[in-house]
């Protein structure tokens, strides 16, 4: 009651009697506050966490605003960082470009390393201070400036750092306030760090920001590129022209290749006739044998012999006459072999026995024409007495019956006792005359005999015709002409026949059978140490080059290689 009385003003003066004796004011406590139960307590805490959730809410709705976007592909982005200091920018220091929109997501692909994020469009913003171009609204007005807000950013601009404003604190993550200008340059960064001032450098060659030549390559260096023209191409870099390595020493085809030019390179492809990759072309080459035949009688069948070589499939067989397909016109090389002659069981006779020419010529052939060949096979052996059949001659023919090269058979032997004149084939046309025995045939015909007692064996057939039988036909029988077959003679005695191609059988007892060839080899008298004749040979090629006596033993042989 007293402490109310003396707050109490005087009616009259309006001074209280507290104020008049001590000359201040009256200082009153508050009220005692009542505490609140803890029920009121509990809603209180309940609406505050509401409020905090709510606004939660309300952020994160304005954050992830669904509505459209402006961006379009192509454009260039600066994507917000995830983690920030005083130090770092609020956008990432590196460009972005937008690959994909989804109404208010996009994927951007960072330029620097080729990296894409798919996120909220929200997040992101156009780079218009640091790329000029027309791809959004906002760079419509050429005359309005894109100023940011934020000094950092402006430091990822390339902007003059004086520009900075100096009223920023550079410490955001401080809340105190200041007011002294000392503080604030204080807070303000008196360097500006090296990840902030170099901006991050961006690859000229994976942006596709260079002017390299489409066949240069472009290779990146610090701050720069250069250009240089790709392999096969010559140029600085920027413009960058074929070169033509087929007019150069620079292709490494081969000599019987075309080169072939290509852009920013060549290729070899081997000329027609040859086979290869280019660079190795070999020339086509057939070898034809006697597909194992023996004795009289020519090959009945192919067989797989030619399986897998050049001339595979080009080559037919009739009464044992190969006939071959010319598969490429030009010029080819011929080498003809002509079978030896047989031998008889006296030690000498297999060393000494006649052997066959070898004639080499080039000719001239038209792709599709036919060529006959006859392969000369071996003459008979006796291996009970005296006398061997004579080898055959190989023939190569077109098919209008024109010889155009031919070597001739050896002459048989009968107990032979070193190397005698005329037993091996000729090189010339004519039949040999051998030792001991008659005349050789002439002129493409094959060897005649005389009729008497000496001449047991059988002339070797020619080109034209047969050989002559020996002693009235009771000898050894002459070898066929080509043009009569080229059967070999049969023998009359022992199995000494001739070979096929010509050669002249053998009596069998004495009397050695001639060669066959282009004329055939004269027969062998009936006396010890004596042979028949080698058949003669033709060539109708050029560049020649022809030998007697190739051959000891064995059948004949035709190899027939492309020149060009």
């Amino acid at each position: 009651m007293l402490t109310g009385y003396r707050s109490t003003p005087h009616p009259t003066t309006e001074v209280a009697p507290y104020e008049a004796l001590m000359n201040r004011q009256v200082i009153t406590k508050l009220d005692h506050q009542v505490r609140e139960s803890s029920e009121n307590a509990r809603d209180t805490a309940i609406n505050k966490r509401d409020e905090r959730y709510k606004g939660k809410t309300k952020k994160n709705a304005e954050n992830r605003n669904t509505t459209e976007h402006n961006f379009s592909v192509g454009d260039r982005v600066l994507l917000k960082q995830k983690k920030r200091s005083k130090w770092s920018t609020t956008y990432e220091p590196a460009f972005y470009t937008v690959a994909r929109t989804n109404r208010s997501r996009i994927a951007a692909r960072r330029i620097t390393d080729g990296q894409e994020l798919y996120g909220d469009a929200s997040q992101c913003k156009i780079a218009n201070a640091l790329i000029q171009d027309n791809t959004s609204e906002e760079r419509d007005d050429p005359e309005k400036e894109i100023i940011s807000e934020d000094w950092r950013e402006k430091i990822l601009m390339n902007s003059n750092p004086q520009s900075i404003p100096e009223e920023i604190n550079t410490n955001t993550e401080e809340t105190a306030e200041t007011s002294s200008s000392d503080q604030m340059e204080q807070n303000k960064p008196s360097e500006i760090p090296a990840a902030v001032t170099r901006p991050r450098h961006v690859d000229e060659c994976t942006s596709n920001t260079h002017n390299c030549d489409v066949n240069a390559e472009c290779n990146n260096t610090e701050g720069s590129f250069n250009c240089s023209c790709k392999v096969g191409f010559n140029g600085d870099g920027k413009k960058c022209t074929d070169v033509n390595e087929c007019a150069t020493d620079a292709q490494n085809c081969g000599v019987h290749a075309y080169c072939n030019n290509t852009e920013g390179s060549f290729n070899c492809s081997c000329k027609e006739g040859f086979t290869g990759d280019g660079k190795k072309c070999a020339a086509f080459k057939a070898v034809f044998t006697n597909l194992n035949a023996r004795g009289k009688f020519g090959p009945t069948t192919l067989g797989s012999h030619y399986t897998g070589q050049d001339h595979h499939r080009q080559v037919t067989l009739s009464r044992g006459v190969q006939q071959w397909t010319v598969p490429y016109t030009g010029e080819y090389r011929i080498e003809a072999i002509g079978a030896s002659a047989g031998y008889d069981p006296y030690f000498k006779s297999a060393k000494y026995r006649g052997r066959g020419a070898r004639m080499v010529g080039s000719f001239p052939l038209n792709k599709g024409e036919v060529i006959r060949i006859l392969v000369g096979q071996e003459g008979g052996r006796n291996k009970k007495d005296r006398s061997s059949g004579g080898g055959g001659g190989t023939f190569v023919v077109r098919r209008a019956n024109t010889p155009l090269i031919i070597a001739g058979g050896g002459g048989g032997v009968s107990a032979i006792r070193s190397r005698r004149k005329g037993c091996d084939a000729n090189t010339n046309t004519e039949g040999n005359s051998g030792h001991k025995s008659r005349s050789g045939g002439r002129n493409g015909h094959g060897a005649r005999t005389t009729g008497d007692s000496k001449t047991l064996a059988g002339g070797g057939g020619g080109f034209y015709s047969s050989g002559s039988y020996g002693r009235h036909r009771y000898g050894g029988e002459g070898g066929k002409g080509f043009n009569q077959g080229g059967v070999g003679g049969r023998a009359r005695y022992n199995f000494a026949d001739g070979g096929f191609g010509g050669g002249g059988g053998a009596y069998g007892s004495k009397g050695a059978g001639g060669g066959g060839g282009y004329s055939g080899g004269g027969g062998g008298w009936k006396t010890f140490d004596s042979c028949a004749g080698g058949g003669g040979s033709y060539n109708n090629g050029s560049n020649q080059d022809n030998e007697c006596c190739y051959k000891t033993a064995g059948h004949g042989q035709v190899t027939i290689t492309f020149l060009e």
